[in-house]
Order: C-alpha cells, then sequence, then structure tokens
C-alpha cells in the first residue's frame, strides 16, 4: 500500500508541476477515471519535459492534454462545421497528440522509459490511446469544454525572425526558369530511386481519393502516397563534391554531424487552402554536408486538376524564400512555373556552396546518382546510441545554436512575416480570395 500511496504522490505532483504543458480543465473536476488520466498526462509531460524530448511539430492546446494541432487544423471556423465535420477535426487533434506523444515517449532514454512505465502501471504510449477515448467522451457531455475549445486551438507566431535573406533580383528571378540554364562544372546529377511521374488525371484520382469524409482534407496513405511522393521528386543537380548533398543528418558524439551513406530526400505531406478548399502540398528536404548542418526545402502545391499550382522554396533556417506560380496568378518577387512537358521530371540545379537554387527545368540529360525517398518523420526519431533515438529538433523547434540554426517543420518563419506552413500562404502571397 505504502508503495502505491507513493506512485500516487508522484503522479499528483507531476499534475500541479505541469499544469503549463497539460492543464486541467476547470470542468473537469471529481470524475475519479478522468482525474487519473489527467494526472498520468501530467507524469508524462514531466517525463519528457525533464529528458529533453518534447516535440514542436504540433501546438498543444490549453485544457485539452489529448489534442495537438498544426496551423491548418487551427484555421478551421470551430462555429461554421457541423456536427460531423467537428467529429471529424476532433479526431484529427486527437490524432497529432497521439503521434506526437509516441515520438516523445519513444525518444526517452529507457531508463526513464522503465520508470515512467512502472509509475503509470500500463504502457504510456498504450495509455495516451486509452485516455485520450476517456477524456474525449467526458469532454464532449460538458458544454464548458465546447465553449473553451475554440478560442484556444490557436498556434502561437513565437518563432524569432529569419536571418536576413539575400534578396533576388528581378534578372535573377527571371533566370530561374530561363530557357538555357547557367553553365556549371562539377555537377552530380541525383534521380529519385524507383520512381516515374504520373499523368495530372492519375494524380488529381488518387488526391481525390485521399480526401477525408466531411472536411475533404487529402491525405495519402501507403501506396497512394509513395506514389505521388515519387512522381512530383524533383532531379537535383549539385556543383561540387557529390558526397557534400543530399546527405543523411546523424547524432555523432553528441553533436549533430551527417553522413553519405546513400542519398537521401526527406518527403513531407501538408495541406493548405486554396480557394476555400484544401489542397495537397509535398515538400522534400534536402541536407548538405556543412557546419553547422544546412538544408533546403522544396515544396510542390499541388491544383485542383492535378497539375502544380506552385512551387517554393526556403531553407531550412528559414532564409531566401523564393516563390514560382501558375502563368495566371501573379506575386512580386514570384517567377513563372517552368513549362514540364508530360511524363519528364523538374531538375533543380542547386548550387553546392550556397545551397541556392541557381535552375529549374525539365531534364533531359543523363543522370550518376541514385536518391532514395523517406519520410520526414525519420528525422524526429534518428539513432542517437545504445538502440536509442533522438529527435534532430529540440523543444523550441530548432537543431542546434544560432541564427542559422535548421528548424523544424511549423518553425519556419519567413522574412516576409508569413509561416512557411501557413495554409494560406499562396493566397496572402497572391491576393486570392
Amino acid at each position: 500500500m505504502e508503495q502505491g500511496l507513493l506512485k500516487a504522490v508522484f503522479i499528483a505532483a507531476a499534475a500541479i508541476g505541469l499544469m503549463a504543458l497539460s492543464p486541467t480543465g476547470e470542468w473537469r473536476k471529481g470524475d475519479p477515471a478522468v482525474d487519473k488520466c489527467t494526472a498520468e498526462y501530467a507524469a508524462i509531460d514531466a517525463a519528457v519535459q525533464q529528458a529533453g524530448t518534447t516535440d514542436a511539430e504540433y501546438a498543444r492546446i490549453d485544457g485539452f492534454p489529448y489534442f495537438r494541432l498544426n496551423r491548418f487544423l487551427a484555421s478551421y471556423d470551430f462555429a461554421t462545421l457541423n456536427a460531423a465535420q467537428r467529429t471529424e477535426w476532433i479526431d484529427h487533434l486527437v490524432q497529432a497528440d497521439k503521434d506526437e506523444r509516441a515520438i516523445e515517449i519513444g525518444n526517452l532514454p529507457a531508463t526513464k522509459r522503465g520508470e515512467l512505465y512502472g509509475r503509470l502501471e500500463r504502457d504510456p504510449v498504450t495509455m495516451t490511446k486509452a485516455c485520450a477515448d476517456a477524456v474525449r467522451a467526458f469532454d464532449h457531455q460538458k458544454p464548458e469544454a465546447h465553449k473553451a475549445l475554440p478560442p484556444r486551438a490557436v498556434v502561437e507566431a513565437t518563432d524569432a525572425a529569419p536571418p536576413k535573406s539575400n534578396a533576388r533580383t528581378p534578372e535573377q528571378i527571371a533566370a530561374l526558369t530561363a530557357a538555357t540554364a547557367p553553365p556549371a562544372t562539377g555537377t552530380t546529377v541525383f534521380e529519385p530511386m524507383g520512381t516515374k511521374p504520373m499523368s495530372a488525371y492519375t494524380v488529381k484520382l488518387l488526391v481525390d481519393q485521399s480526401r477525408s469524409k466531411e472536411l475533404k482534407i487529402p491525405e495519402p496513405k501507403e501506396e497512394a502516397a509513395e506514389r505521388l511522393i515519387g512522381s512530383f521528386a524533383p532531379m537535383v543537380s549539385v556543383t561540387g563534391e557529390p558526397d557534400d548533398s543530399m546527405v543523411i543528418p546523424v547524432w555523432k558524439d553528441g553533436k549533430i554531424a551527417s553522413e553519405y551513406n546513400a542519398a537521401v530526400a526527406y518527403a513531407k505531406f501538408s495541406q493548405a487552402r486554396w480557394k476555400g478548399e484544401p489542397v495537397l502540398q509535398i515538400s522534400y528536404f534536402i541536407w548538405f554536408k556543412a557546419q553547422p548542418l544546412d538544408g533546403l526545402i522544396w515544396r510542390v502545391t499541388i491544383g485542383p486538376n492535378g497539375t502544380p499550382l506552385a512551387y517554393d522554396t526556403v531553407h531550412t533556417d528559414g532564409s531566401n524564400y523564393v516563390l514560382l506560380l501558375d502563368g495566371s496568378l501573379k506575386a512580386p518577387g514570384a517567377a513563372k512555373l517552368p513549362e514540364i512537358p508530360d511524363g519528364s521530371r523538374l531538375v533543380l540545379s542547386i548550387d553546392g556552396e550556397t545551397h541556392d537554387i541557381r535552375h529549374m527545368g525539365a531534364w533531359d540529360g543523363v543522370t550518376r546518382d541514385n536518391y532514395l525517398l523517406v519520410e520526414y518523420d525519420r528525422l524526429r526519431r534518428l539513432y542517437h546510441h545504445d538502440g536509442e533515438t533522438r529527435s534532430l529538433f529540440d523543444a523550441t523547434g530548432k537543431s542546434g545554436t544560432g541564427p542559422n540554426a535548421p528548424r523544424q517543420w511549423a518553425h519556419h518563419k519567413l522574412d516576409n512575416g508569413f509561416y512557411f506552413d501557413a495554409p494560406d500562404l499562396l493566397q496572402k502571397l497572391t491576393a486570392v480570395k
């Protein structure tokens, strides 16, 4: 009994000390099962915070420890959703928290995971799944919870401004998609392994089939995800030594380093809004051998007809943003999309020293090397040592220190004041309603 009492005291103390991380809803008092879950959430947060494995990709919601959200989910107006749409929206918030906690708990040192397991008397990941269902069902019956949720479902813009970007001149913007690429020596051309571009019809079909029932959010899974990522993956032509580009970030001797066991690009789906409808985006993260680590993000926004609506790119520290648009759209400083014939693949010509894109267009040459496409989330579970894992990013969404440190998804604040993951970024830049 004494041992059980000590465990209860520990969990209660964690709940009190971690109110800023997972506060108890003021309407959620007195139910033993819900109180237990709330205390267990706080105990997990305490262990994660102490070990430094907090993940910053999704934002927490005060009073709702089983919810997390991103800017796209936060863009929904709860008041305008019908009952079925609200249920689906909440499903996304619950799943986001489960995914985040699985990463945070998985990155705990083995000894800390064991201690947490002993204190909770059940597996922490299993506990989060069970408690999400229990607390959600309880809150669903409480008008106070429905009233409290919408104003708290926000993502704060707390990231520092990015380093000063190298503004491109109008001539440099035009040269990005000029008919003739600038001459380059010492280039290595990488091609995505085992993939081929698809027709716009097939792309549209796969995207539409992946849409959720109520909110029509495109969320490709499994084979459809692989085909879409492979279809839009660019060729990559980089000047300099081949081992200096498309590297793999790793933890080595307690620091972030890079390896060239294979050329790799990390791919991630996201969603944006275009004329009121959700559209699919695919981002490709390319890393370079540099100290500190440096990288480039290349993103395609897929239009309703299955063709690219826009391309944009930014360095992983949030600097040097460049936008390319369909010929029917205009924005200050934006270039026109390059013309890519059906069945052809886009090639990005990148300066191996500055890591800036110099040119882009259709590829018609000979490749020298292949690269692998892997999911972006692997960066949040990098091998650390002795079978343990650790994220590339810290609890603030940065990797390393200094103004040029790479930032995690959802933390790329652009020099125009917008966020790279803002769902209305394209609409704001083009002034399209």
